[in-house]
C-alpha cells in the first residue's frame, strides 16, 4: 500500500457545476487568502487559496489543496492569466493590488491596483482585474496571485469568490505580447492631448513574443492581416495627484487616417491622493476588428482629470494580442445601452442590450441571439465558454459605481463581477470602465448568458460613453487518455459553521473528483479533533460530494480546528488529508483589539509626577516595566508614523522622536489602578485650561488622558456626557495636563484629590514630562485580578499655544469603549491535566491532548513585543493554538502556528544555540520556582527552550540542559497547510522536580520572520514578556490518578512449578501477544498453578 500524507487549510467554497476541465487551462477560484482569512487588511503580499473550486487539464498543471495558492505548469511555454478579484467593505479608502507572481516573484505587467473604496456615499464594493502573458516558463515554474494594501494603510475590506483563469498559449497560435515602461514622450503618462505631439502618447513596448500576424517598431504595432483581433492591456499607475486620472485608448490605422477603435478605451485609473492613495490601473479586455490588413495598432494614455505627474513607478504596462478565428467558437456583439434604458446605475439590477450590427460575430452551432438584438445569449453546445468584456461609462452624482455582473439562467455568476467603476465626480473626474475576463464553465445546451448593471453607491445617471464590448469563445474540453493512473482529486473543500438555516453548527463538506483512479467509497473516513464522525456521501457523475454537520453551543461548543480525512483509490493507493479549520474569532472576554498586562505591584507608588524607575519605585514591576515594551513613538520605517500606537482625535504623525513619544506603565493592589506615561516631549504648552484648575479644555493644551471601561461592557457609541451610567460608574475619562490642570467631568466627576476616589500629577523636565494616576477599583467597577478592562490612553500635543496639533492613542478611539484595548489585570492562567503522554514527533495529534484546554492565541488577546519589527498585525498573519499536558515525568507543550509565510534563515538546520529568535520559531518560559525575578530565574533549568520550525534549537539561557529524546528536554516540528506544529518534552527533572498542584511561571512566545531582512517582524506572547519572569502567565500541574509511570510486572518460577507474577494495577493475558486480552481476577502478587496453558501477560492501569 502507497501511503500519502497532505496538509490542507480549510477555507469557504462555492456549490460547483459538474466537472469537465477545459483542454490547456486551469480554472481555479477562492475565497480566502493563504492565512485562512478572507480579511483583506495586509501590507504584505499575501497569496490567494484556490481551494473554493480547481478545475485542470492535468497533463499541464498541477494543483493540489495541499498548497492551493500554489498552481504548478507541466509543460514549457506561454500562459495567459486572468485575475478578478471583488471585494466589499467600509474600508475608507482602500485600494487593494493584485500581482501574479512566478516562482516567488512578481511577473513584469501583472499588476492590477484599479480596485478602490471610499466608504462614503454608499460606495463600499470594488474589483481588480489583470489578463497578461506570462513568456517562456519552463516546467515546474509555480505561478501564485499576491494581493496587499497598495495604500499602506490596513483598513479592511472583504474579499468574494477570486477568480483565476490560466491557458497555456501553444507556440502555434497568432499572438503578440510586450511590456513597456514609458511613452515614446517619456515616463510621464497623465498629458492632455492639446499639450503632446502627436504619437507621443503612445506606448513603447519592448516585444517578447511576436507571431507571422504582427510587426513591431517601438509603439506601433502592425496587426498585417485584416479580421478579429483579441486584445487586452494592463497599465500600472503612480503619483501624487489630487483626483487624477489616466486613460487609456487603442489607436487604430495610424494617425492621419486612423480612428478609436470602437469601444477601445479604458479610463479606471483613478488616484485621490488622500490616505496615502497614489496607486491605481488601466485594464482593458476586447475584440478589435480590421477591415484592411496592415493597419497599425498603438495603445496611447492621456490625461482625463486634474494634472501632475503620473508614472508606471517600478511597474510595467503589458500588452497581449491574438488574432482569433472569428469563423467557429466566437460570439462578439457591441451594446450602449440596457434593455429598457440608457441609464447603467439604475437602482434594479437590468440587462445590457447586446446590439445586432455590422461588427456583431456570431457561430450559430454554438450560439443564438436575436436578429433584433437584445440581452440573451443561448448556448446551442454543451461546453465550457471564455468570457471577455469591457465598457465605458461616464455621469451619476458623486460617487457613483455601476456594478456588472453576470448572470446565466437569471443566477448570478460567483465572481463574474466589474465593480471598479467608481465616478468621483469631483476634480474633473467623470467617467470610469471595467473589465473583466472570465472563464463559464460547463454550460448547458439552452443556457442563457445575460449581463447586468445595477447601481452599486452613488446616484444620479451613468451613460455609456462608448460601446461594451462583449466576446464568448468555445473552449475544447479536456479528456484524459486511456489507462491514466491519476489518483483522485480533492478539488474543494470548506468549513461549515453555519447551517442553511443560520444554526450554529461544526462541520465541513469536501469533492473529490474521480480521475484516472476512482475513489474506494467504503474506504472513507473522517475524525475532527480526533473524534471519528459520520459522513454523508452523494455522487454527482465523477464526483462525490461528502459532508458532516453537527449542532454548536455558541456559547460552550468551539469550533473545530483539524479534520482527519483517510480513503483509499481504486489502484490500491491510500490517501490521508489534514484539514485544518479557519481561525475562530478571539474568545472572551477578549475584543477584537489590543492587549497589554496591568501587574500587581509590591507596593503603591509616590504619585507625584516623578517616574523613579532607577530609585527602585514600584513601577518597574508594572506591565510596560521591562524593556520599554508598552510605548507608541514617532517611527518612519511605519505606516502611520507611529510604533505601537495610532492617530486620535486629530492631527498628523509627531515630526520626529523628539516631537512627541509616550511610555506607558500600569500596575494595581487591593484598592486601587494606577497609571504611569512618561511623554517625550520638546516643546509643550498649557495655556487653555489654567493651572490646577478642573474640568478646563485640557484637550487643547498637552496632557494626558486615560480611559476606562472597567466593566468592560464595550458601549459602541461614543459618549462624553459624564451621566451615562454604562460609563460612569465603572470609567470614564481622566486628564492630567502639563500644567495639572485636571479633568474629570467624563467620568462623573468621581472627586479628585490625594485621599480621593482619584489623583493625578505632573512633573516637566528637559524633553518631556511625566504623569501619574491612582485611580480607586471602586470608581471603576472593583475589577479583579484575572479579569479584563477596557483601557487606552492619549497623549495631546500643543506645540505654539492655542489648540493642539495632535493626539496620539496607544489603541482606540476617544470616548467610545468598544475601540479600547484589553488591560488584562495580573496575567494569564493554565491548568495543565495530568495524562498519558504524547508522542513528541512535532505532529499534533488533538486525541492526545483531548483534556487539555485549547489555549487560543491572537494579536488581539496576546502581548506583542513591539521593540522591533512592525506593530500591528491582523490574526491571518500570526496567531496560534497552544496545550500543556503533564505525567509523573514531564510537561508537554503543543503549539500549532498560523503563519502563511514560514522563514528560516539566520539559525541553520538542526544547529544549537544561533539567533533563532530572528526566525519563525516558538519559545516556552518557565519560572519553575514562581520567584517572580526581574529577569530570568537561575534557579536548575528554568529559563527559556526555542525550537524553530526548521529544527534549530536554544536552550543556552535555560543552563544548557541536555537536548535528545532521553535529554532534559526534546522538541519535534513539522510544516502545515497553514504554518507549522512544535512539540515539546521538559522533564520535570529539569524543573526542579515540582510537585503535582504546583504552579509555576509560564509563558509562550512566536517569533514571526517574513524574510525581509533577516529580522523577525514581530514577537506575540500568550502572558508576559520573555525572559521577565515577573511578567509571566501562571501554570498548574493538576493532580491525577493519569500520566504516572508505566505499570510495572514481573515473574518468579518457584520450586514447585508454580509462578508467582507480581504486578501494578491489574493483570491481563492473551493467547498472542497481540491479544485479545482478558482481566484476571485476583491482587498482586498471584500465582499461576504450573499446568496452566500458556499465556502472555501484561499490566494495565
Amino acid at each position: 500500500m502507497k501511503r500519502l500524507l497532505i496538509t490542507l487549510t480549510a477555507v469557504a467554497t462555492l456549490a460547483l457545476p459538474v466537472q469537465a476541465a477545459v483542454q490547456n487551462v486551469a480554472w481555479l477560484q477562492g475565497a480566502t487568502l493563504k492565512n485562512g482569512s478572507s480579511v483583506l487588511n495586509s501590507i504584505e503580499p499575501m497569496a490567494i487559496n484556490w481551494a473554493a473550486h480547481s478545475s485542470i487539464d492535468p497533463a499541464v498543471y498541477g494543483h493540489r489543496l495541499v498548497n492551493s495558492s500554489q498552481l504548478a505548469v507541466r509543460r514549457a511555454g506561454d500562459y495567459l492569466v486572468a485575475v478578478t478579484l471583488p471585494m466589499k467593505g467600509k474600508g475608507v479608502r482602500s485600494t487593494q493590488a493584485v500581482e501574479v507572481y512566478l516562482n516567488g516573484e512578481a511577473a513584469p505587467g501583472a499588476v492590477s491596483r484599479c480596485a478602490y473604496v471610499r466608504s462614503a456615499s454608499g460606495h463600499e464594493e470594488s474589483s481588480a482585474h489583470l489578463a497578461c502573458l506570462l513568456t517562456g516558463l519552463k516546467a515546474g515554474d509555480v505561478i501564485e496571485v499576491m494581493t496587499h494594501k497598495a495604500t499602506l494603510n490596513k483598513v479592511a475590506v472583504e474579499m468574494e469568490t477570486a477568480s483565476l483563469y490560466v491557458e497555456r498559449v501553444a507556440a502555434s497560435r497568432n499572438v503578440f505580447s510586450g511590456t513597456a515602461t514609458e511613452t515614446v514622450g517619456g515616463p510621464l503618462l497623465n498629458r492632455s492631448e492639446a499639450e503632446a505631439d502627436q504619437g507621443e502618447l503612445a506606448l513603447v513596448w519592448n516585444a517578447n513574443r511576436t507571431g507571422a500576424a504582427f510587426g513591431h517598431s517601438e509603439a506601433a504595432i502592425t496587426l498585417k492581416d485584416k479580421g478579429s483581433y483579441m486584445v487586452m492591456v494592463n497599465v500600472p499607475l503612480q503619483g501624487n495627484v489630487t483626483n487624477g486620472s489616466v486613460g487609456l485608448q487603442l489607436w487604430l490605422g495610424g494617425y492621419d487616417e486612423g480612428d478609436l477603435a470602437p469601444g477601445g478605451r479604458a479610463q479606471q485609473g483613478y488616484i485621490r491622493n488622500v490616505s496615502n492613495h497614489d496607486k491605481s490601473s488601466l485594464h482593458f479586455s476586447g475584440l478589435i476588428h480590421t477591415s484592411e490588413a496592415n493597419q497599425e495598432l498603438v495603445v496611447e494614455t492621456l490625461q482625463l482629470a486634474n494634472f501632475g505627474e503620473i508614472t508606471m513607478g517600478n511597474k510595467q504596462a503589458s500588452v497581449f494580442i491574438e488574432k482569433v478565428d472569428s469563423s467557429s467558437g466566437l460570439f462578439f456583439s457591441t451594446a450602449f445601452s440596457l434593455a429598457d434604458t440608457d441609464d447603467w446605475n439604475t437602482n434594479e439590477k437590468e440587462s445590457v442590450f447586446w446590439e445586432v450590427g455590422d461588427n456583431r460575430v456570431i457561430d450559430e452551432a454554438r450560439y443564438g441571439h436575436s436578429e433584433e438584438g437584445g440581452p440573451e445569449i443561448v448556448i446551442r453546445r454543451d461546453g465550457s465558454y471564455l468570457l471577455v468584456y469591457n465598457d465605458v461609462l461616464e455621469g451619476g452624482s458623486a460617487r457613483a459605481n455601476p456594478r456588472i455582473t453576470v448572470e446565466v439562467n437569471g443566477n448570478k455568476v460567483p465572481g463574474a463581477e466589474s465593480k471598479a467603476h467608481y465616478i468621483r465626480n469631483g476634480g474633473g473626474h467623470h467617467a470610469s470602465s471595467g473589465s473583466l475576463v472570465f472563464l463559464l464553465e460547463n454550460l448547458k445546451t439552452d443556457d442563457v448568458v445575460t449581463i447586468s448593471a445595477a447601481k452599486e453607491a452613488g446616484g444620479g445617471e451613468v451613460y455609456a460613453q462608448e460601446d461594451a464590448l462583449l466576446t464568448l469563445i468555445h473552449k475544447e474540453t479536456a479528456t484524459l487518455p486511456d489507462g491514466n493512473t491519476s489518483p483522485p482529486r480533492i478539488i474543494a473543500f470548506e468549513q461549515i459553521l453555519k447551517s442553511p438555516r443560520g444554526r450554529p453548527v461544526n462541520g465541513f463538506s469536501l469533492v473529490i473528483q474521480d480521475m484516472g483512479l476512482k475513489l474506494d467509497a467504503a474506504t472513507l473516513k473522517a475524525s475532527i479533533d480526533g473524534k471519528p464522525v459520520k459522513l454523508k456521501v452523494a455522487r454527482a457523475g465523477d464526483r462525490h460530494i461528502v459532508s458532516y454537520l453537527e449542532n454548536r453551543n455558541t456559547k460552550t461548543g468551539r469550533i473545530w480546528s483539524q479534520a482527519d480525512i483517510s480513503f483509499s483509490d481504486t489502484g490500491g493507493n491510500s490517501h490521508e488529508r489534514v484539514f485544518f479549520g479557519k481561525a475562530p474569532p478571539t474568545p472572551p472576554p477578549f475584543d477584537e483589539t489590543k492587549t497589554q498586562l496591568a501587574l500587581p505591584l509590591p507596593e503603591p507608588p509616590v504619585i507625584d509626577g516623578l517616574i523613579d524607575l532607577d530609585g527602585g519605585e514600584s513601577w518597574v514591576w508594572a506591565g510596560g516595566g521591562p524593556g520599554e515594551w508598552w510605548r507608541a513613538e514617532y517611527d518612519e520605517t511605519m505606516t502611520d508614523g507611529i510604533r505601537g500606537g495610532a492617530i486620535g482625535d486629530k492631527g498628523a504623525p509627531p515630526r520626529d522622536r523628539q516631537d512627541l513619544g509616550i511610555r506607558v506603565f500600569a500596575g494595581y493592589d487591593t484598592d486601587n489602578f494606577y497609571i504611569g506615561v512618561r511623554v517625550q516631549d520638546d516643546n509643550f504648552f498649557g495655556d487653555s485650561a489654567e493651572e490646577e484648575s478642573r474640568n478646563g479644555s485640557t484637550w487643547h493644551d498637552d496632557a494626558v488622558e486615560i480611559f476606562i471601561d472597567g466593566d468592560n461592557s464595550n458601549l459602541d457609541t461614543r459618549d462624553t456626557s459624564g451621566t451615562n451610567p454604562e460609563v460612569v460608574g465603572t470609567g470614564g475619562q481622566y486628564v492630567i495636563s502639563v500644567n495639572n490642570a485636571y479633568r474629570e467631568k467624563e467620568a462623573g466627576d468621581p472627586g479628585y484629590g490625594e485621599e480621593e476616589a482619584w489623583y493625578a500629577r505632573v512633573a516637566t523636565y528637559d524633553g518631556g514630562y511625566d504623569a501619574e494616576f491612582r485611580v480607586s477599583m471602586e470608581t471603576i467597577g472593583d475589577p479583579e485580578p484575572g479579569q479584563v478592562i477596557g483601557f487606552t490612553v492619549g497623549v495631546n500635543d500643543d506645540n505654539d499655544g492655542g489648540p493642539r496639533e495632535r493626539q496620539i492613542l496607544w489603541v482606540g478611539i476617544p470616548h467610545t469603549e468598544a475601540t479600547y484595548g484589553n488591560l488584562l489585570l495580573g496575567g494569564k492562567t493554565y491548568t495543565a491535566p495530568k495524562k498519558a503522554a504524547p508522542k513528541v514527533d512535532g505532529i499534533i495529534n488533538t486525541a492526545e491532548y483531548a483534556e487539555a484546554e485549547r489555549a487560543y492565541v491572537t494579536p488581539q488577546n496576546g502581548i506583542y513585543d513591539i521593540t522591533s519589527g512592525d506593530d500591528s498585525w491582523d490574526s491571518s498573519d500570526q496567531n496560534f493554538f497552544a496545550w500543556v499536558t503533564h505525567d509523573y515525568e514531564a510537561v508537554y507543550v503543543a503549539v500549532d502556528v498560523t503563519d502563511p509565510n514560514v522563514v528560516n534563515d539566520s539559525a541553520g538546520v538542526g544547529t544549537e544555540d544561533g539567533p533563532t529568535w530572528q526566525d519563525d520559531s516558538v519559545e516556552i518560559f518557565f519560572d519553575a520556582d514562581d520567584s517572580n525575578d526581574a529577569g530570568r530565574g537561575t534557579a536548575g533549568f528554568e529559563g527559556q527552550y526555542v525550537f524553530t520550525a526548521n529544527g534549530a534549537r536554544r536552550d543556552n539561557e535555560a543552563n544548557n540542559p541536555a537536548f535528545g529524546k532521553s535529554g532534559d528536554w526534546f522538541a519535534a516540528t513539522t510544516r502545515t497547510g497553514k504554518g507549522y506544529q512544535v512539540e515539546f518534552k521538559i522533564r520535570k527533572s529539569a524543573l526542579s522536580n515540582p510537585a503535582d498542584g504546583a504552579a509555576l511561571g509560564f509563558n509562550i512566545a512566536v517569533n514571526d520572520d517574513d524574510g525581509k531582512n533577516g529580522s523577525r517582524k514581530s514577537q506575540l506572547n500568550w502572558s508576559g514578556r520573555a525572559h521577565s519572569e515577573f511578567t509571566y502567565g501562571r501554570l498548574i500541574l493538576e493532580e491525577g490518578e493519569g500520566g504516572g509511570p508505566p505499570p510495572s510486572i514481573s515473574a518468579r518460577l518457584n520450586d514447585n512449578g508454580t509462578v508467582t507474577v507480581t504486578f501494578d494495577g491489574k493483570l491481563q493475558t492473551a493467547p498472542t501477544v497481540n491479544g485479545p486480552w482478558q482481566d484476571v481476577s485476583g491482587a498482586s502478587p498471584l500465582v499461576l498453578p504450573a499446568d496452566q496453558a500458556k499465556r502472555f501477560g501484561r499490566a494495565v492501569r
